[in-house]
């Protein structure tokens, strides 16, 4: 009889701990929350310098994208992000950056060694990230994202 107790208190902590819901996750305080995976943001971590974005050409799937952009650089950068399938040297000239008319957003003017962030919502397609600083994108400081 006191065999069979054991068994079964066994088997009862080993199906307990077992499982789960792969939709919930547990705070610091001990309590549950519902994260709904489709709703997540998907995070691109992109680095600028003089003068250019690294990587220069992420792939990404479609949905919510939270781009951080940390300016590793001497001098402030930006990165503003343009639905284009236009080839990223060869843009509309605008004054002294280039038309923001396709823009989808942007993360403003970053100083040295600061982050900025900024979540978008992307379809599938061709964007563009340039620096659209004065001299910046003359320089080289562009590159494409490409959204599936």
């Amino acid at each position: 009889m006191r065999l069979i107790l054991l068994v079964l208190v066994g088997v009862a902590l080993v199906v307990g701990g077992c499982g789960g819901d792969d939709d919930e996750t547990t705070t610091g305080a001990g309590t549950t929350d519902t994260v709904d995976a489709e709703k997540q943001a998907t995070t691109l971590a992109i680095s600028m310098n003089e003068f250019k974005f690294t990587p220069a050409n992420p792939e990404l799937a479609r949905g919510s994208i939270e781009i951080t952009a940390t300016n590793k650089g001497k001098t402030s950068h930006e990165l503003v992000l343009l639905k284009t399938d236009t080839d990223p040297s060869k843009l509309r000239k605008q004054g002294k950056g280039v038309s923001e008319k396709k823009s989808v957003g942007e993360i403003p003017e970053t100083a040295p060694g600061q982050s900025g962030a900024e979540t978008f919502d992307l379809k599938p397609g061709k964007y563009v990230m340039v620096c659209n600083i004065a001299g910046h994108y003359d320089a080289g400081m562009y590159g494409t994202l490409t959204v599936r």
